[in-house]
């Protein structure tokens, strides 16, 4: 599981207890979606394994895989079914953000985005900007690797949630290959 992870993207749902677990429950709520976390594998090293980017609690950060098999989540990945240069091109782009800080304002603004559906049958975007959530950083990954996809390109990187990018994957078969993992899909 821990081989040959590089380029991968994963959703996840954390299912511990406490201030975490609040916060994915209204991720969840807001955003309709099964999942309350995004995250992209950038790179391998020979001690650690696969190293995941991702934007959390203290902004866009790597970390070791094992966040998430040892830890209290539910995760799903997919590989990339990409060349090392499109991947390549997906991980520059992330990288450019590491120590960016995270967009809680932005979390903020999904509930007033949905408020204003719920009056107005209408979708606007997120009124709020600056830092950079999770699912904003794995856009910037897939809009890396496959620059020019219009279903990408439709995307709009403050109103993007796990949900979304689950969708693009499931609408894109061709470009990912699910792999087994600690989901209980």
């Amino acid at each position: 599981m821990k081989v040959g992870l590089r380029g991968c993207v994963g959703l996840s749902d954390y299912t511990g207890g406490g201030f975490f677990s609040f916060l994915a429950k209204c991720i969840r709520f807001f955003t309709k979606s099964r999942w309350s976390h995004t995250f992209c594998v950038t790179m391998e090293d020979d001690l650690l394994g696969p190293i995941v980017e991702e934007a959390s609690t203290y902004g866009v950060a790597n970390c070791s895989i094992d966040k998430y098999i040892d830890g209290p989540y539910d995760f799903k990945l997919w590989r990339v079914v990409a060349t090392d240069d499109q991947i390549d091109a997906g991980i520059r782009r992330v990288f450019a953000r590491l120590g960016v800080i995270y967009g809680y304002a932005q979390l903020i603004g999904f509930v007033l985005v949905w408020v204003w559906y719920k009056i107005t049958l209408r979708k606007a975007n997120n009124p709020f900007r600056g830092g950079i959530i999770c699912s904003e950083l794995v856009l910037m990954y897939l809009k890396g690797v496959f620059p020019g996809n219009p279903d990408l390109a439709k995307m709009n990187r403050d109103t993007t949630s796990p949900e979304d990018i689950q969708k693009f994957i499931e609408a894109n078969p061709e470009l990912f290959e699910a792999l087994p993992t600690g989901s209980q899909d």
